[in-house]
């Protein structure tokens, strides 16, 4: 029994070693460890998750047919990217790289493989670490979900202008809106309309700065054909807040008012599994209220805009005092989306 297992184990390491050392992988190959090293710390892994063993060397056998390459391979990616041993032997990790690393546009940028790992591996720290914890509770608990996602999020999206997924490798929290973003966006945004992802105001108009508690930055910009038949740019911010998270970012706020054509040109969309409705709105109310002088005097300076808020109000008659309860609800509900 000791001679066939050894004999098993040693037609793996063989397998493994023709494969780590042939020229399909050669460009992946780990230049932190020596083969014996390699082969060591599969072992161990295989030897504590014996799951990992039986999706990587298959059922029937150990010899070089029953070994799944794609699947040794997103190892091998997992380990040269100091991923926790833990997280490299989760066998859906492993599937998710192994299902979209042969498709475009994965296959033909290294660097977009690359992001992707680093993605799959917070997803499982974040999974792993935060469980119960506000935001976590968010993210799916089945990885394929989130991996499909992202990956629809790369097909969609891969080539124009802004287009990255490396927010996800950031912090929880950055990497929980950016869930909520590609979401909404893989299911209401058509990416022949897509004309920038996370862009500054200042490459649109000047002035987002006004405040130093300004983000001058936008998340998404499409063009469509408006109610005029004229080419229309509509712009979106994603607020994945929660019911206690206040909105506070009155420079970005002026700087979607001051390049509006009409209030369905833009729009403040909420995550609705920390958000209804209703109290997304009285948020956005309370938001706009808080910064009124502000904001009418940024609807005053687009005459676009400035037409469809105060249709019967010349330009000349116009005051703070015009921006009222009324004509800032009827804001507040062209402006808020709850997703």
């Amino acid at each position: 029994m000791n001679f066939i297992k050894t004999s098993l184990r040693a037609v793996l390491y063989a397998s493994l070693f023709i494969l780590f050392s042939s020229s399909a992988y050669s460009a992946q190959k780990n230049t932190s460890c020596t083969i014996p090293d390699f082969m060591e710390q599969i072992g161990k892994d295989f030897k504590k998750f014996p799951e990992l063993k039986s999706a990587i060397t298959g059922k029937t056998g150990l010899t070089t047919n029953d070994l799944d390459a794609a699947l040794f391979t997103a190892w091998k990616q997992l380990y040269d990217n100091n991923a926790t041993q833990a997280k490299r032997s989760a066998v859906e990790l492993l599937e998710g790289i192994k299902k979209y690393f042969k498709e475009r546009p994965f296959k033909d940028d290294p660097d977009l493989r690359q992001d992707y790992i680093n993605a799959i591996i917070k997803y499982a720290g974040a999974i792993s670490t935060n469980s119960g914890n506000q935001g976590s509770e968010r993210f799916p608990d089945e990885a394929n979900v989130f991996f499909d996602q992202l990956a629809r999020y790369a097909q969609n999206f891969y080539g124009k202008k802004g287009f990255s997924i490396k927010e996800t490798g950031g912090y929880f929290y950055t990497q929980d809106g950016f869930y909520f973003s590609m979401r909404y966006m893989n299911a209401r945004i058509n990416p022949n309309q897509v004309t920038a992802i996370d862009i500054s105001f200042d490459a649109i108009d000047n002035g987002c700065s006004i405040t130093s508690n300004g983000r001058c930055r936008l998340d998404l910009e499409t063009e469509t054909i408006g109610a005029n038949g004229l080419p229309q740019k509509n712009r979106y911010e994603f607020k994945s807040y929660g019911k206690n998270t206040e909105l506070t970012q009155v420079g970005q706020l002026i700087g979607y008012v001051r390049g509006a054509d009409n209030l369905q040109s833009f729009k403040y969309v909420f995550d609705g599994s920390k958000l209804n409705e209703s109290q997304a709105k009285a948020k956005m109310k309370t938001f706009l209220m808080r910064n009124k002088a502000a904001v009418f005097e940024a609807i005053k300076g687009n005459a676009s805009l400035r037409a469809k808020v105060f249709p019967e109000i010349p330009v000349l008659d116009l005051s703070v005092n015009d921006l009222t309860d009324a004509v800032i609800t009827n804001m507040v509900n062209q402006i808020v989306e709850v997703f």
